[in-house]
């Protein structure tokens, strides 16, 4: 089952950090994506240092794959309230995007942040349960017990906040 975020429009104007989560309003299926990207290209083209994370991710959903390499930011994004959500789309674009190096990197950065929802602290989007995001690097990098681990965490997270379609699946 697809996981969707929706981007509103939400304090873009009271904090420019916030912008790359209001400036738009599109679905973002994390299965397949063609409207997100879309979205998001004025978006990137305005403050590309906001929402390249973003930008990259939907790329990639949309199958832009070389777009996406090209667009995706070397440093990881910066320790904000944005922070856990930027480094859940950085954890599905380095899957996406094959690069191992990256997925690890991801891995051991968000396993202290295993029990949050991504992105819940801008109190206006997630990307669902952290463990979920783990679960799925920990499937690409070959670790299956630990995915499992994380997939039952991430739905034990998902229920306690009310909201138990970010537990159903994964990978």
């Amino acid at each position: 089952m697809a996981r969707v975020l929706v981007l509103g429009h939400i304090g873009a104007e009271a904090r420019p950090s916030w912008a790359p989560w209001g400036a738009s309003r599109s679905v973002w299926r994390q299965d397949a994506s063609t409207s997100a990207w879309q979205a998001l290209a004025p978006v990137w083209e305005r403050i590309p240092q906001e929402v390249q994370e973003l930008y990259a991710r939907a790329l990639v959903a949309a199958g832009r794959l070389e777009e996406a390499r090209a667009v995706w930011p070397a440093a990881l994004p910066r320790r904000d309230l944005t922070w856990a959500g930027m480094m859940a789309a950085r954890s599905a674009t380095a899957i996406g995007l094959a690069d191992r190096e990256a997925a690890e990197e991801c891995y051991r950065l968000l396993l202290p942040a295993e029990g949050e929802m991504a992105g819940l602290s801008t109190a206006s989007v997630t990307f669902g349960p952290v463990a979920t995001a783990l679960g799925d690097l920990a499937v690409f990098l070959g670790r299956p017990e630990a995915a499992a681990g994380h997939y039952g965490l991430a739905a034990e997270v998902a229920r306690q906040v009310g909201s138990p379609h970010w537990g159903e699946g994964g990978a």
